[in-house]
């Protein structure tokens, strides 16, 4: 950098910095600059009002300092005067701008510091809003930098590539290698699809001395009956709830170990430096000593017999591994998802179209990948398509694949080249159809991942599409000559010709998020309108959202792909004009997609359409002149922001100032200004499992609630259940002292969640058998306990078998019994159904509903439920 690029005019008064003279000298005889120093008067506000402050004139009251982000910005360069005067404002504002001890590195004081956080909040409040701020402080006498000063402030070591693993948080909980489960599915690191690809795998893994092993390296471990054994690893990996590394290595016996391990062998012999590859064994990582000296020559021992394999066989099986020969670091495979979505930059979300990109770390638990912080924006535009944006980031992740990039990991506290492939694309069903060149349903192949006609064979899926067919069959559209020729090819192949980056990755649409809430309820609120054959289908259908919003599923799929082949036959049969949506053929792919990327609630568009609002806030609040540049900056600057106060390094070895820290990790700060939901930010849960509730903050189940909700004096209610014929109360080992009981509304679940009176509710018995009920009411002993009382259901069976309805929930029977429990039982709330019978109808009902300023009295229908019928089912079908 030059010497005059680094040097700038200062108006002290102001806060100010200059680049040229000129510029300088017009602000000193400006109407802002006079008006500012004649109002503001903050040398009276300090040093009384004896003191004259000293105007400054364009010819002499300038000075050059060299500004730097961790330089302290004193006072020195006020021309005063009067010596006391300057030793006075000195030491008023010593107390603000600290900062030769760091504490705010990189900022210059922790004023600056505060509103450098609320100027670039995910949030932001707007120019206007921001000016009032400021305003407000300089009239309370707090000295404040310009709010031009803090908006174009810049962070140190902003061109720095994305540093995720300098979050510790994130380098701690992500997943390097693929995770090997017993039964069920639960994450995308359990899916077959980070299993088979090995691009997705980091290829190393670090010994107990510090070391670093690679895959194909030839190292030697413990075995318990051999001793020390050389071996060939072949991969690593985790268990199920272990976060020990292990390792699948090639064992290489010599012969007196084979022997061991096959006494029946005949004897043979073997040259000097010949080992046995025998077969493979699971090892700790902690349990591999080292690297060790590979042998010469090999002997496989297949079906009983010895198979010699030549120099150069052996020479290509023990060849070290491509990364290991480039890079003489650690290396890290974090694969990556992608999202791609429209929205609105607009408040009313309907016009200002923006096409954006998103992505996340496919490796981390989807408790955390849900959490917006750890979505990342990549880029958006109001003028370029989504494809013509992909163009410059398919180039960027094809040099992630390849070359890498070097970063410092937080949780090893090492350098680390990290490798970022692409393992999917998420979008919704249009963009979906768009990415792959695919016409979507006016196609004849109107499924984008198999060959299935629409008229011929919609319920069945056919071959499945591939890169190499879809550039075959769209070289064969542009080859043709006339445009009528074209249009028919593209409605036969259902592809178009079009330059595509994206074509080759894989690309999921999220297809039931629209009908979510739909499906909960349908059966029971539709049944008394829908015909036999609907009722089938409905019901098919809500079985696929069983399988759809499942949070683990088992690894055998045969009974779940049964249930989504049983939807598209209903719709076959009963609504056959359904059969040519897109939508319903897609069904017959979701096990599979399924048993790639786990539960599909891994791949669900929702996380990330729920971040779509941060873009349009910084749309809405900025300038509007230049809003893709803008809002990239501004997730740019937070992104950095997050990794400097979560113990990243600059290259300097500097870290960020303890007191920064304590501002951003703050609870307020996290959960206002950036976002972050309060119970992902709080130090100390704001109510643990099994605490009452007074006041509810959330409103009651929307199911119709029984009118025996407890109400006054706590001992007048249980001597009505006691001296009750109709009720059974059973109190249990719980003493209840009356005098000194509160009555509380609600309680807190076993899931963390909010239970309120009258809520249909799953507990948990002191025997551990699952029981269903009503909470009646919750009250609080003198000694801190929580009970609740519950009125029970009983399952209805016959045979010794639970009854069930037509929708095969089980049905059940709300008993005459109420008990009390404690609150820790509750385990969650639960959707329970009435189980109408003719006396429960639509009637309608006169109501008053004001159109325009006026009161018109109408009908509508009410569903009104006969509760002397005391059977229920329960609703297995809900998504809580």
């Amino acid at each position: 950098m030059s010497t005059s690029a680094s040097k700038r005019f200062r108006c002290e008064p102001c806060d100010e910095d200059f680049v040229y003279e000129s510029v300088y000298k017009r602000h000193l005889v400006s109407r802002s600059h006079q008006q500012y120093v004649d109002n503001l008067d903050f040398l009276d506000s300090f040093c009384g009002p004896d003191v004259e402050p000293v105007a400054q004139h364009p010819d002499t009251a300038f000075s050059e300092i060299n500004v730097d982000p961790s330089s302290v910005d004193t006072c020195d360069e006020i021309a005063a005067e009067d010596a006391d005067a300057f030793e006075a404002v000195e030491a008023c504002f010593e107390e603000l701008n600290k900062t030769t001890n760091g504490s705010y590195l990189p900022f210059r004081s922790k004023v600056f510091a505060l509103l450098f956080f609320l100027v670039n909040s995910p949030h932001p409040m707007g120019e206007k809003n921001l000016s009032l701020v400021w305003f407000v402080l300089k009239q309370l006498g707090i000295r404040t930098p310009s709010l031009t000063s803090v908006k174009n402030f810049k962070l140190p070591e902003m061109e720095a590539p994305l540093r995720c693993l300098g979050n510790y948080d994130v380098a701690k909980n992500v997943k390097r290698y693929p995770v090997y489960v017993e039964d069920t599915f639960r994450e995308i690191y359990h899916a077959n699809q980070w299993h088979s690809d090995p691009r997705f795998a980091s290829p190393m893994a670090i010994l107990t001395d510090k070391s670093a092993v690679f895959l194909k390296d030839c190292v030697s471990f413990n075995h318990s009956s051999l001793g020390c054994v050389k071996g060939v690893i072949k991969k690593f990996f985790h268990k199920d709830v272990s976060h020990e590394i292990f390792a699948e290595v090639v064992m290489l016996l010599d012969l007196h170990q084979f022997q061991h391990m096959v006494p029946d062998t005949v004897a043979v012999h073997l040259d000097r430096g010949c080992l046995i590859l025998y077969g493979c064994i699971i090892v700790p990582v902690l349990n591999i000593l080292g690297l060790a000296e590979k042998p010469h020559l090999i002997v496989r021992w297949e079906s009983q017999h010895f198979f010699r394999m030549d120099s150069q066989e052996t020479a290509a099986y023990l060849s070290s591994h491509p990364l290991k020969e480039k890079f003489n670091k650690p290396v890290v495979m974090l694969p990556l998802i992608l999202f791609t979505d429209d929205t609105s930059g607009n408040k009313s979300k309907k016009w200002h179209k923006f096409d954006s990109w998103y992505m996340s770390l496919a490796g981390l638990p989807r408790h955390l990948s849900a959490r917006q912080e750890n979505i990342h924006f990549i880029c958006c535009s109001d003028v370029l398509s989504a494809l013509e944006l992909s163009k410059p980031i398919s180039e960027e992740l094809v040099d992630l694949e390849q070359n890498g990039v070097t970063v410092f990991d937080a949780y090893s506290q090492q350098e680390v080249v990290v490798f970022a492939p692409l393992m999917f694309i998420v979008c919704d069903n249009p963009r979906a159809s768009e990415l792959v060149n695919h016409l979507g349903s006016t196609a004849l192949k109107y499924c984008r991942i198999c060959m299935t006609d629409k008229v011929e064979n919609p319920d069945v899926v056919c071959e499945r599409r591939t890169l190499a067919l879809a550039l075959q069959q769209i070289s064969e559209i542009a080859a043709l000559r006339t445009e009528r020729d074209k249009v028919e090819l593209r409605k036969r192949y259902g592809l178009k010709e079009c330059s595509n980056p994206m074509l080759s990755v894989r690309v999921y649409a999220d297809l039931f998020r629209d009908f979510k809430g739909w499906a909960q309820m349908a059966l029971f609120i539709m049944a008394p309108f829908l015909n036999d054959g609907q009722k089938q289908v409905l019901l098919t259908l809500s079985k696929v959202f069983q399988i759809a919003y499942c949070e683990f599923f088992a690894m055998s799929l045969y009974e779940w792909s049964k249930i989504c082949v049983a939807f598209v036959e209903a719709i076959k049969m009963h609504m056959p004009e359904l059969l040519q949506k897109q939508k319903t053929h897609l069904i017959l792919h979701l096990v599979d997609c399924m048993r790639e990327l786990g539960p599909s609630s891994a791949f669900s568009a929702e996380r990330f359409e729920s971040f779509n609002a941060r873009v349009r806030a910084h749309n809405v609040y900025g300038n509007r002149r230049a809003p893709s540049r803008d809002i990239a900056h501004r997730f740019c600057v937070l992104q950095h922001l997050r990794y400097l106060c979560n113990k990243g390094d600059l290259s300097s070895g500097e870290r960020c100032g303890d007191a920064v820290k304590e501002i951003y990790h703050s609870v307020f700060m996290q959960h206002v200004v950036f976002g972050i939901p309060m119970q992902d930010v709080q130090q100390k849960p704001l109510y643990a499992p099994g605490t009452p509730r007074k006041e509810s903050t959330q409103p009651g189940s929307t199911i119709s609630k029984l009118s025996l909700l407890i109400n006054g004096n706590l001992t007048t209610t249980l001597e009505w259940l006691q001296t009750s014929p109709e009720y059974h109360l059973m109190l249990g080992d719980i003493a209840l002292e009356e005098e000194k009981v509160v009555e509380y509304r609600a309680i807190i679940s076993q899931e963390s969640s909010l239970v309120n009176s009258g809520d249909y509710i799953e507990l948990v018995s002191a025997h551990n058998e699952m029981l269903y009920g009503i909470l009646l009411n919750t009250f609080k002993t003198a000694a801190g306990n929580a009970i609740c009382l519950i009125q029970g259901f009983q399952f209805v069976s016959m045979n010794d078998e639970i009854l069930l309805n037509n929708f095969e929930c089980p049905m059940l029977q709300l008993s005459k019994t109420i008990f009390t429990t404690p609150g820790s039982n509750v385990k969650r709330a639960v959707s329970i159904v009435h189980e109408c019978t003719d006396s429960c109808s639509m009637q309608e009902v006169a109501t008053i509903q004001s159109i325009e300023r006026e009161n018109i009295s109408c009908n509508k229908l009410e569903f009104n439920h006969d509760y002397t019928n005391t059977m229920y089912c329960y609703n297995v079908y809900c998504m809580l």
